[in-house]
């Protein structure tokens, strides 16, 4: 592929990549690099971008930097944003957010998203030309071994964003079947009120989650509408484990599952589907294991943290 690149990325960099290939430099508000206190990070960011190949930088500085290049932007420098997930809102407020971004935009190179239906969405609503957005598959380290459904366990969901908690307490107070929900704080008062059969975990420690999940016998993510992704991370990290699961069929997961090969599928914001699909397999464990095998290699040999290093440096070496 060439020399080496060599990337500046924010604090919020999320991925441990370790290639030879490149050589990632990590820009930390308290690192060696940009210590400088007084300074608003993103002016340090926008101050290094002018000595970097190629700067990544997350949405929430990604937006000042844009802006910042219209008073000067390097000519050497490429400005990707790692992580893009745009919602729009009906609201003055997200009509000025839209109007920012779309200046702010111009100015950066290339976005990554974690689905292909991203591509053609934001192309349009931003006005930028398709080849700017790049598919990036998001990934889950491999689980040690195949655990399957647990058919002493429960049903499991979790997520902090764009959950339809509600619709699926609504399916599962009509049925007799045990269920964990993992939420984020901000779900106290969506979750405040449940049935019996239901007990509900907030912002609880990593083990306690995989150890949750590990046992659990179905898995189900109930996502609002919507093109933006969200749920793919505890949609992997269930299939990495070989758990079945249901998810609303929205267009960010569709790249990672499919309807009846490695997982179900059921409209949004349809609770009479959903109690369906649940009752059909909670005690069809034939059906169960074999999507649950199904799911654990996928995870395994596509999602794998191995193949979205490979993804990653494939796309930035075609920036």
């Amino acid at each position: 592929m060439g020399k080496r690149l060599e990337i500046l990325v924010d604090h919020y960099f999320p991925y441990h990549i370790d290639s030879p290939e490149i050589l990632i430099t990590k820009l930390n508000n308290k690192s060696k690099i940009g210590s400088f206190p007084l300074i608003p990070y993103f002016i340090q960011l926008y101050y290094f971008s002018f000595y970097s190949e190629i700067i990544m930088t997350s949405r929430q500085v990604g937006k000042f930097l844009g802006l910042l290049y219209y008073l000067k932007k390097p000519a050497r420098s490429k400005h990707i944003l790692y992580e893009f997930i745009y919602e729009p809102k009906k609201s003055l407020r997200g009509i000025i957010s839209l109007l920012v971004w779309k200046i702010a935009l111009k100015k950066i190179d290339r976005i990554f998203v974690q689905s292909t239906a991203e591509i053609d969405y934001y192309s349009k609503i931003f006005k930028e030309s398709k080849k700017k957005f790049i598919f990036i598959p998001v990934a889950v380290p491999e689980g040690e071994s195949f655990v399957g459904p647990s058919p002493a366990g429960y049903l499991f969901s979790a997520g902090r964003t764009n959950r339809d908690f509600p619709l699926l307490l609504k399916v599962v107070s009509s049925l007799n079947i045990p269920t964990i929900i993992v939420a984020g704080k901000n779900e106290k008062i969506t979750l405040k009120s449940t049935p019996s059969n239901v007990k509900v975990y907030f912002d609880i420690p990593k083990e306690d989650y995989s150890r949750l999940l590990s046992n659990s016998h179905l898995v189900i993510i109930t996502l609002k509408d919507g093109i933006s992704s969200r749920g793919q991370i505890a949609l992997l990290e269930a299939m990495a484990l070989g758990k079945p699961l249901i998810c609303t069929d929205v267009p960010g997961i569709r790249d990672y599952l499919i309807d009846g090969i490695n997982g179900f599928l059921v409209p949004p914001g349809d609770p009479l589907a959903l109690k369906n699909k649940i009752t059909y397999l909670y005690h069809n464990l034939p059906v169960l294991n074999t999507i649950g095998r199904k799911a654990y290699e996928t995870a395994k040999y596509l999602f794998n943290t191995r193949r979205f290093e490979d993804n990653f440096i494939n796309a930035l070496y075609n920036v």
